[in-house]
């Protein structure tokens, strides 16, 4: 609106200048001042009034943003499509981002066990600006009265009340229930004021020092207890792989003694003498080792 009064103003100034009469032109020529000077001073002022009048008529919506006009005190309208739009010479213009906004806040809080803990969170968060006119009605008139009235007491409340439902030594292990659970409880209370809850993620748990030692100390200990299970469970599969060759090849062995028959080394023996038949450089000496010829031969190399 004020950009609208300076405008008629400078409109004013440079018409007067225009139309100005004989006497006031005296005044202008005592002054130093020509009237073709001041007619070409009144067309500039007109011509830039006439400009900045357009330009207060005028604004303009980017693609991740609506807009409430309000005149007078009282919305009027509400616009949501970007580009450049015409609204009353006396209204204002209140925007509010449709993109998705990050908020990070260092938090204190109390466990069940009454250890102070700091929780580091990240929100993301949208304003629902389907419902815009509402918000400015109600709720408040611009996003920055939006997070600092709204949003942001809503997640620190939030984080405090889910927070002290759990000992400070839970917090690890139940790290993601944790921040599932503030996560849902504030989307339900954020919907109530048309804030659209994206996530909230815990980026860092700062506790006690005494009591970060010890957690970190009991993390410690059940890797090492995991490990050692680990090694175990191994060594007992590899003696349950070594169990079962000996058995395999004790199972070889009672069959192979089960067909060694004195006929079947006999018949082994024979096939070892066609094979040295065809020998051109040694001689051997083939005895027999039992009456009745059945045993394994002895055989005596005498080779040159």
């Amino acid at each position: 609106m004020g950009i609208f009064v300076i405008s008629i103003i400078v409109i004013i100034v440079g018409i007067s200048m225009l139309f100005a009469k004989s006497e006031k032109s005296e005044i202008l020529r005592s002054m130093g001042v020509s009237q073709g000077t001041s007619k070409l001073f009144g067309i500039v002022l007109t011509f830039a009034g006439g400009v900045i009048l357009i330009l207060s008529l005028l604004f303009t919506v980017d693609e991740g943003e609506a807009v409430v006009l309000v005149q007078f005190g009282k919305l009027y309208d509400t616009v949501d499509t970007p580009g450049v739009h015409a609204k009353r010479p006396w209204a204002s213009v209140h925007m509010y981002p449709k993109r998705i906004r990050e908020h990070t806040m260092l938090i204190e809080v109390r466990t069940e066990d009454g250890m102070s803990v700091q929780i580091d969170t990240t929100t993301w968060y949208m304003v629902d600006t389907q419902n815009i006119g509402e918000i400015y009605k109600k709720i408040a008139a611009n996003v920055s009265a939006l997070e600092d009235k709204i949003i942001f007491p809503a997640l620190r409340t939030t984080v405090r009340n889910t927070v002290s439902l759990y000992k400070v030594k839970e917090l690890y292990e139940k790290r993601s229930d944790i921040a599932v659970k503030i996560f849902e409880d504030a989307k339900k209370e954020l919907i109530k004021k048309y804030i659209i809850l994206d996530n909230v993620l815990l980026r860092d748990l700062k506790l006690p020092q005494n009591i970060e030692a010890a957690v970190q100390m009991k993390i410690k200990s059940q890797q090492e207890a995991e490990a050692a299970e680990y090694r175990k469970q191994r060594a007992m599969k590899e003696a349950e792989i070594k169990v079962e060759e000996a058995k395999g090849i004790a199972q070889a062995q009672q069959i192979i003694n089960r067909t060694l028959t004195p006929y079947y080394l006999q018949h082994e023996a024979i096939e070892a003498y066609k094979e040295l038949v065809n020998s051109q450089n040694t001689t051997f000496v083939i005895m027999p080792t039992s009456p009745n010829a059945t045993g394994m031969p002895l055989i005596l190399n005498s080779g040159k």
